[in-house]
């Protein structure tokens, strides 16, 4: 990897030789298509991430590192569906003839769409879908958020010796792709550490009560409560499990729970343990010039997906100036071949399948805030 790439991750965007001759073989604007839910439930998803690659684009945009080019974006609401998705994605394809899509959104959406991508060899890249394998869809195919195969065996291996717990109750919605992998995820690492799972409880997305699936697990006394659901169960989970009167040193372990979610939730979420691909206090390069500058733009701290879609983009725009085309086979060939790259989730690569390699982060609530967890 060339040193200006390696500066842009690192949160250094002063760049003293341009690209030459292979930035000079790009186009003047280089169009990207966007498709991510930007109304509907999923905006939780959507707008945090549209933040982080238009605060990512104003960087990149700023610097040389793609020469006398930039980028632009045609943006589409995929609005958390699979059928606004998919005309988002073949209207992208065959209306404007894009030839890189940053999104879709969740799971669910993503494993119907990935297909359009793949079959049209157009490169996909999405920052907030981890379900395991949708990546192995196609070789056009990335993400940059954690799956969830190694969410989950973080969530256990970074709790379970400090909590002691030997029995456990889990939660999950059975309806949505997200949490059902999840959920088969957490079952397997559970198993492998000797853990009972005493019930198993499901619900559906969009739920709004779980009195009586926590009224249950609370008979049950189990040592810790597993979580696998989308952001806007999260919520109520938190506040219906303390208005049954689960107290805080039974702890709800919650992947990918991150601190909007925890504001939300209020006094509820005191104690409960989430494990992250990103937080804002971790000790990775370029991260707390990151937080800053991002907070002058926008005022407050980044959302976790706005801090993965951020990455994304720099990502992408390293393969894009590596190859100097936008050639959706060339590009997906450099992207490949990103290797220990120092960024703001920690060094990061990409496996054979497309999914993003790095260490998650296991985190605590106290006082509503996150704290390490230890």
């Amino acid at each position: 990897m060339s040193n200006k790439i390696r500066s842009l991750f690192v949160f250094s965007l002063v760049v003293a030789v341009s690209w030459g001759c292979v930035a000079d073989g790009l186009p003047e604007k280089i169009e990207i298509g966007v498709a991510l839910p930007l109304t509907g439930p999923q905006i939780l998803y959507g707008a945090p991430a549209w933040e982080g690659i238009q605060f990512a684009l104003e960087e990149i945009n700023g610097s040389s590192i793609l020469g006398d080019s930039s980028i632009e974006f045609i943006r589409e609401d995929s609005r958390g569906t699979v059928d606004a998705a998919t005309k988002a994605f073949n209207k992208l394809i065959k209306e404007d003839g894009v030839s890189i899509i940053l999104g879709p959104g969740i799971s669910t959406v993503a494993k119907e769409v990935f297909p359009i991508a793949q079959q049209s060899e157009v490169l996909a890249l999405s920052p907030t879908s981890t379900a395991v394998g949708l990546s192995a869809i196609g070789d056009y195919i990335f993400r940059t958020g954690l799956n969830v195969g190694t969410l989950a065996p973080g969530a256990v291996k970074g709790t379970k010796e400090k909590l002691g717990y030997r029995s456990v109750a889990i939660m999950v919605d059975s309806t949505d792709v997200y949490s059902r992998s999840l959920d088969e995820e957490l079952r397997n690492a559970l198993a492998e550490n000797d853990v009972r799972i005493l019930t198993r409880e499901t619900f559906a997305t969009g739920d709004t009560s779980f009195a009586d699936q926590l009224s249950r697990i609370m008979a049950l006394k189990p040592h810790a409560v597993f979580v696998s659901c989308l952001a806007a169960e999260m919520i109520q989970v938190l506040i219906n499990a303390r208005e049954v009167g689960i107290p805080s040193m039974m702890p709800m372990i919650i992947p990918e729970l991150s601190l909007a979610e925890v504001r939300k939730a209020g006094d509820a979420a005191e104690g409960a343990i989430s494990v992250l691909s990103w937080a804002s206090n971790a000790a990775t390069p370029g991260n707390r010039a990151f937080v800053e500058n991002y907070i002058a733009r926008y005022g407050y701290e980044p959302h976790p997906w706005g801090a993965i879609s951020y990455v994304s983009l720099l990502v992408l725009a390293e393969a894009i100036a590596e190859t100097g085309s936008m050639d959706a086979s060339a590009i997906k060939r450099a992207m490949i071949n990103t290797r220990e790259v120092d960024t703001i989730l920690g060094r990061f690569s990409f496996n054979s399948d497309g999914d993003a390699v790095y260490n998650p982060i296991v985190l605590k609530v106290r006082s509503g805030a996150f704290e390490v967890f230890k």
